[in-house]
């Protein structure tokens, strides 16, 4: 993944709204998966908490902001491509404006 990130940053042509967007959504998915899956995991398996107070709502912040972050490039990227189907010429102005 940190490859893509590379490449999409050092070559302007590869800077497209779609391309940042699945980098966000990757970027969103694996901070998810390190942060949140093991202490989930945890919880699940052992009947306390054995990582303090602190940590346990630093998860739960995690937690939702990374779902919120997943959910919500999903929605940009349905309507990126909703507008690129719908409205093609408009689109490719309004794509060009954000990147």
């Amino acid at each position: 993944m940190l490859q893509v990130v590379l490449v999409v940053a050092a070559n302007q042509q590869m800077r497209s709204t779609t391309n940042l967007l699945i980098i966000n959504l990757a970027v969103a998915d694996l901070l998810f998966i390190v942060f949140c899956v093991p202490f989930t995991a945890t919880d699940y398996v052992l009947p306390f908490w054995p990582f303090g107070d602190i940590w346990c709502k630093i998860v739960q912040y995690l937690i939702v902001v990374t779902a919120y972050a997943s959910v919500y490039t999903l929605v940009l990227m349905s309507l990126d491509r909703f507008l690129a189907v719908v409205h093609p010429i408009t689109s490719m102005s309004v794509s060009h404006n954000f990147v």
